[in-house]
């Protein structure tokens, strides 16, 4: 529902005096690079964005226009009041989902920071507007039963899943790269390439040199000697998998599904959460951290936290819990009459295993 009904625009107290002609006019067509009133131009960040992600913002875009579609271009810069107008709008999307709540500011946001550029606008009303979901996959990744489910259940009805589960366990490679890598790219000794992702929205996309060994050197070398294409991983007919601009790997993704149920692991887990589990697999191979983040693509901040939820939590468990007995063997009332030389001692012993300073010895010796 658009503005033209309503007496007064959302969430605003009154209209301007003079009614400006210039309105925010959005193609549904045309996302992130659309300038407010025009199309988006040559070189554009929106004309590098890949057809699935175009597609997303167009169905977004939509619902921006039927809602907000006419209000006055002169609004955004005079008028404070009109972030709370679309921090309002964001919130009744939130009812639904938060994420696509936050998806649609984003984007919003983005066709605002392209009216900067362009010159219809002098600043964006969406800028440091933050996110209202906080959820990520991190917390997922595939334990040894749901791997070994999954290969059994693969290999029994769907042969060609196995090859890219493999990649994406040892390389921790996104789907994308793990179904277009090409034979060039696999010397029988490291996979080179350079990432897709961010090769589309300006930024400066990963160079990876990964490593090969163990299945992940056994499986290809057996594949290449019969090798129908110039692409590594291939359907049940021996051709790449095909690629819609729009939706992505649609084929790749409702056979990976069909196998997921069948080996019951569909919901727990998918291919994206195959990343973090071979950050914690290389992780718990000794691993520095820079390195595997130097082998998967992740920055180093993002193989911390991930290892932070599955490891070093642990860890961090361990100590609280050392840390803790000490503490109860020092304070805590004993039992049974135990002498204070006794308790001493065994405090300073727990004290000792945990790595602590055995300050209360020390004092003891020097009395």
């Amino acid at each position: 529902m658009g503005y033209k009904h309503r007496s007064v625009p959302l969430g605003l107290a009154s209209p301007p005096a003079v009614q400006p002609r210039r309105v925010l006019d959005l193609e549904p067509v045309a996302a992130a690079a659309v300038a407010i009133g025009r199309v988006a131009a040559p070189g554009s960040r929106y004309n590098k964005l890949r057809g699935r992600t175009r597609s997303d913002y167009a169905k977004i875009l939509k619902r921006i226009k039927t809602r907000h579609g006419e209000m006055q271009l002169e609004w955004i810069e005079t008028r404070p009041e009109i972030r709370g107008v679309f921090r309002t709008w964001r919130g009744e999307l939130a009812k639904k989902s938060k994420r696509q709540a936050d998806y649609a500011w984003s984007v919003l946001s983005a066709v605002f920071t392209h009216g900067i550029d362009y010159g219809s606008i002098k600043r964006n009303p969406l800028e440091r507007g933050g996110r209202l979901y906080s959820g990520t996959r991190i917390e997922r990744v595939w334990d040894e039963a749901q791997i070994k489910a999954f290969v059994a259940q693969a290999n029994d009805r769907y042969p060609e899943l196995v090859l890219p589960l493999t990649i994406a366990l040892w390389t921790g490679l996104h789907e994308a790269d793990v179904l277009t890598l090409p034979w060039s790219a696999y010397d029988g000794h490291f996979i080179r390439l350079r990432q897709r992702k961010g090769d589309s929205d300006g930024r400066k996309p990963k160079r990876l040199e990964v490593p090969v060994a163990g299945p992940l050197k056994t499986l290809p070398d057996e594949s290449r000697k019969v090798k129908k294409s110039t692409i590594i991983c291939v359907n049940k007919g021996g051709k790449p998998w095909k690629e819609n601009p729009k939706t992505g790997f649609d084929g790749f993704r409702s056979t990976w599904q069909k196998c997921a149920k069948k080996a019951g692991v569909h919901k727990a887990v998918a291919f994206t959460d195959l990343r973090g589990t071979a950050v914690t697999r290389l992780w718990k191979a000794g691993v520095e951290k820079r390195h595997i983040a130097i082998f998967t693509g992740h920055t180093e901040a993002e193989v911390n936290e991930i290892l932070r939820v599955h490891h070093l939590h642990r860890d961090e468990r361990e100590e609280g819990v050392a840390a803790i007995r000490a503490t109860e063997a020092l304070f805590a009332p004993k039992a049974g009459g135990e002498e204070e030389g006794e308790a001493d001692a065994a405090s300073a012993d727990v004290i000792e295993l945990t790595g602590k300073p055995r300050r209360r010895k020390a004092k003891a010796a020097k009395q």
